[in-house]
């Protein structure tokens, strides 16, 4: 059996571990280490050991949640050492359960809880809430939020905002709204604030329902809630979707007398929907309008305007562009470099005027670079990948990895097209 640390020592250590948690600088082997030897001191305080699970939580490791997680389970085995988790213990690792996606094991956590004699807190509630919500099971998240005054927990701002986000992701803006419209009848308790609002806005426009999402804007001032940039980005974005560039700039105007600043973001859409419209001396304007109003232009301005030379078979264009950015100092992402493979590959005699041959010269580049072929990147973005791409992505991946991961590419390449 270890042998004991004695009293004094005990006290300066665990003094010693929670000035590391509050400055920041542990690392995990080290944050495992002082767990272990704080439970081999004399009736050690939960609350370092809460604090180096909290630390653990936050830290930027792979294994973080799953750290967590064991050292919740050595807890849980050393109470004869007259320790016991805490209801923070169990909330932190019910939220790293659930982070990990695995919100069945913070089910289990939340029954030993109740064997405890715990009762149910909101956060807890809510990091539940956001786990089923992340795993897609609305139906069982929408369980858990009817249950929770039964347990003693009244829903609050957040979780009303946390089901409301997890049913408008999953294409149940309607029933959003149902969940939106309990809020508003729950009065002084819980009034829906500007997350509810961009939530509702963003789910609305994602289905296409513009004008509703233009009279949940108009609603939203009515009851004092005051837009933000991301709301009118959401707008924007909606109707640009629905080409309606006369709508888009008619509320870009409006933010603008409202003394909301437009951002990257609020550029980057006008300028992709001017693109996508095949106006690309509007979209050229645009980045000129934006770098003049002393917005930097990002990776992604870059790519959006080579989509659109590429769509309109400007190569030159697009190369020109590329050049540009990488003169600036914006280094292309994947994407970049994924569009203007396509663009090679969908353009005239490959072989001919020597695309094929750039094609592969820049997905070589990129792999040197150590970007990863994504082609999910490009479906988001609405940029189907043409056969001739795919095959020299497929040829890349091979040489890069190897013929074991084609299959898996293949694969990944179809269901990215198949989502676009």
């Amino acid at each position: 059996m270890a042998s004991r640390i004695a009293a004094p020592v005990a006290g300066q250590l665990e003094r010693m571990v929670i000035e590391k948690c509050r400055n920041g600088k542990l690392q995990m082997e080290e944050a495992v280490s002082l767990f272990h030897h704080i439970l081999r001191v004399p009736n050690p305080s939960v609350y370092s050991l809460n604090s180096l699970l909290v630390s653990i939580s936050k830290m930027n490791h792979p294994n973080r949640y799953p750290t967590v997680i064991s050292l919740f389970n050595r807890l849980n085995q050393a109470r004869n050492v007259g320790v016991f988790p805490s209801i923070h213990t169990f909330g932190v690792t019910i939220n790293c359960c659930c982070r990990m996606e695995r919100t069945d094991l913070g089910f289990i956590v939340l029954g030993q809880l109740f064997r405890a004699g715990y009762i149910v807190n909101s956060i807890i509630f809510g990091s539940l809430l956001k786990g089923l919500c992340i795993k897609r099971r609305i139906g069982d998240a929408a369980k858990l939020f009817d249950k929770m005054p039964l347990m003693g927990c009244s829903p609050n701002l957040i979780m009303y905002n946390t089901l409301i986000d997890g049913l408008c992701s999953n294409g149940n803006t309607k029933l959003g709204l149902r969940i939106y419209e309990e809020m508003e009848r729950d009065g002084q308790n819980c009034e829906p604030d500007v997350v509810t609002y961009n939530t509702l806005i963003n789910g609305l426009c994602k289905e296409g329902d513009v004008s509703m999402a233009i009279k949940m804007l108009d609603k939203m001032v009515s009851k004092g809630v005051a837009p933000d940039v991301l709301t009118y980005n959401t707008l924007i974005d909606g109707l640009c979707k629905s080409s309606d560039l006369d709508g888009a700039f008619k509320w870009f105007e409006n933010m603008i007398a409202k003394g909301i600043a437009p951002d990257v973001l609020t550029y980057n859409t006008l300028i992709d929907g001017l693109c996508k419209s095949g106006d690309l001396d509007g979209a050229f304007k645009w980045f000129e309008e934006m770098v003049f109003k002393g917005v930097a232009p990002n990776v992604l301005t870059y790519t959006i305007i080579i989509d659109g030379l590429c769509k309109s078979s400007d190569l030159d264009g697009a190369f020109k562009w590329f050049e540009e950015m990488i003169a600036k100092g914006i280094a292309p992402d994947v994407l970049t470099y994924t569009t203007l493979i396509d663009g090679l590959c969908k353009s005239g005699d490959l072989v001919r005027e020597g695309n094929m041959d750039k094609a592969f010269e820049l997905f070589n580049k990129m792999i040197r670079l150590g970007l990863a072929p994504n082609v999910f990147t490009m479906a988001d973005q609405g940029i189907p990948l043409s056969e001739v791409s795919k095959n020299i992505l497929i040829e890349g991946v091979a040489n890069w990895k190897g013929d074991g991961n084609i299959a898996e590419f293949v694969k990944s390449l179809d269901i990215a097209n198949s989502s676009s």
